[in-house]
């Protein structure tokens, strides 16, 4: 019962939790030299048949390093009793001045650490024979956790990197991916510029078809203008031999009237014994005033009814 008084213990939830330092000894003190850890609830459930537990401790002032193993305390009366962990502090860290230690569980797969904390030792007062002997890891079992350590550090290097090959995976995936998508992309405006090139080569044909045909409609147009101005030409021309055929049937008409006038002058020559030379002579010359004023109108007009 008085070494459990002596003993300092740590109530262990969880291997995360914050240690409360600092953990004081006394360097001269066997019953004082005591560390005991109750794992329950998280901690607890991390044990195994196989788990074994350590304090790992760094002496600030000496620069000594140890690596030293807790003894497991069993109350088979109890079965409530929790799993409860129990080390001596070995002599070669109960020098005066500060350790930096923490609380590791090792199993055959994993090293699990605690938070550091701080453990005080006082000094000596007296020579040390009163030292008890300590249950110091030895450098065999020493090597053998050095050497699960390293595996273990070699097996999280792994899983990184192997998390990093298939983070790299998922790289390469992503760049094929859009590759592809690049590739798929191109191909389609592959496709619409031959599409488009295709319909501007349509739209040219067209182009060219509209000028042809714009061309053919122009000449056509001139012609039919050429064809109007001949027409209008001729209509012109007709229009003025119908002014000459009208100035012909004046003419006509004149000679009709003089004709009218040679006839009455006939019948006067029988009513007023006009000789006949006389008769002949009016007739002459009229005739000749007929003829004078109209002779051409009259071949104009004979030329009018051949047309």
């Amino acid at each position: 019962m008085a070494n459990e008084l002596k003993a300092t213990i740590i109530n262990m939830k969880s291997l995360s939790q914050n240690i409360v330092d600092p953990v004081v000894v006394g360097a001269g003190d066997a019953n004082g030299r005591t560390l005991r850890v109750i794992f329950t609830q998280e901690a607890a459930a991390q044990m195994t048949p196989e788990t074994k537990v350590y304090l790992s401790w760094h002496h600030q002032e000496v620069d000594v390093k140890g690596y030293n193993v807790f003894t497991k305390i069993e109350d088979e009366d109890d079965e409530d009793f929790p799993p409860t962990w129990e080390i001596t502090y070995p002599k070669k860290m109960l020098y005066e001045g500060n350790v930096l230690a923490c609380i590791q569980i090792v199993d055959s797969v994993s090293i699990a650490t605690s938070t550091n904390f701080t453990i005080h030792v006082l000094i000596d007062p007296n020579d040390g024979s009163r030292y008890t002997a300590t249950d110091d890891f030895s450098e065999f079992q020493k090597a053998v956790i050095d050497m699960t350590t390293l595996s273990e550090e070699m097996k999280a290097q792994m899983e990184n990197q192997k998390i990093e090959f298939e983070d790299m995976q998922l790289e390469f995936m992503d760049v094929r991916r859009i590759v592809q998508d690049s590739q798929t992309a191109s191909e389609q405006a592959k496709e619409i510029a031959e599409q488009a090139l295709q319909t501007s080569q349509s739209a040219l044909d067209t182009i060219i078809d509209l000028t042809t045909v714009a061309t053919e409609a122009r000449d056509r147009a001139q012609e039919a203008k050429e064809s109007v101005a001949q027409i209008e030409n001729e209509v012109q021309e007709l229009s003025d031999r119908l002014d000459k055929n009208e100035q012909i049937t004046g003419a006509i008409k004149e000679v009709a009237d003089s004709a009218k006038e040679i006839a009455e002058a006939v019948r006067e020559h029988e009513c007023c014994g006009i000789t006949q030379e006389q008769l002949d002579a009016a007739i002459g010359q009229a005739k000749e005033e007929i003829l004078g004023t109209t002779g051409q109108d009259l071949t104009d007009a004979l030329t009018i009814v051949e047309f």
